[in-house]
């Protein structure tokens, strides 16, 4: 039974630390340097008892021809990973030219657009996705997290709505529609939904996070208090949570709680606080 070494055939790609990029094949993960030279001791051989003494010429230009036809994808990938969206856009723009048929690109290219803030050529991307694989719960998200960006509301809310009805524990698609619910002032609405998330997965920042913002509006200031104490039990550098906190206690009166969480979100990095120290605390 021969061997044969397999090229370029990977299911994924990405840049890691140490100027490496690993790639999966078949579940397996593969390294190579930034040249393409494989790393040593990570070489990946397939055995194929099909074929005779030949196996490993005839394996090697079937991988070959592989190889070429993923390769835009392949490249495209890296690419997205190295934040260099505009380059993957081109790659994957070269792949569809020459596979149309290659549904996933769709959706990376679009996942590319919105790295771009290309939120209408994003949205043309997912939904072509959508046309060909209407059971992917996350290209809704993807299409829905589009449609925010550019304020269409109804239509992002309908998309979390359909991922939610594919997929009723996805987090991503709880939290997005109770952020547009909190911009809609739609906040007892936004509670559900962040409520949903932490039925499911307790130690979820961003839903407390939410949480806390709905409560703040409804002058639930206890509540919201509470959850972003929550927020920085979990991440105790959340410089927005200690900000948030600090609003929220001082519309209780209380500055000498309010005003040393503001400071304390600037010395974090929260700029914004800078005029709410201005406004409460001098």
């Amino acid at each position: 039974k021969g061997k044969v070494i397999i090229p370029i055939i990977y299911d994924d790609a990405y840049e890691i630390s140490g100027g490496k990029i690993k790639m999966i094949l078949n579940g397996q993960p593969v390294y190579f340097d930034l040249s393409g030279k494989k790393i040593a001791g990570q070489e990946v051989v397939v055995t194929n008892p099909v074929y005779t003494e030949d196996v490993a010429s005839k394996g090697a230009k079937i991988a070959t021809a592989m190889a070429e036809k993923n390769d835009y994808v392949n490249k495209g990938n890296i690419k997205f990973n190295r934040k260099d969206y505009a380059g993957a856009v081109k790659d994957y723009d070269q792949e569809l030219e020459l596979n149309p048929k290659n549904v996933i690109v769709y959706s990376y290219r679009g996942l590319a657009r919105q790295q771009l803030l290309d939120f209408t050529g994003a949205i043309k991307d997912f939904n072509k996705y959508i046309e060909l694989n209407p059971q992917d719960a996350n290209a809704y998200t993807n299409r829905g997290a589009s449609k925010c960006s550019l304020k269409d509301y109804s239509g992002a809310i309908l998309d979390f709505n359909k991922t939610i009805e594919l997929d009723s524990t996805n987090s991503l698609a709880y939290l997005n529609r109770g952020k547009v619910k909190n911009i809609l002032n739609e906040n007892m609405s936004a509670i559900h939904d962040f409520n949903k998330i932490l039925e499911f997965n307790p130690q979820y920042i961003e839903a407390y996070l939410g949480r806390g913002v709905s409560e703040y509006w409804l002058k639930d200031y206890m509540g919201a208090i509470q959850d972003f104490t929550k927020v920085i039990e979990l991440d105790p550098n959340h410089g927005l949570a200690f900000s948030n906190r600090g609003q929220a206690a001082i519309m209780l009166g209380e500055k000498n709680k309010g005003c040393p969480d503001l400071k304390k979100a600037l010395g974090l990095g929260h700029t914004p606080a800078a005029d709410l120290i201005k406004q409460y605390c001098d």
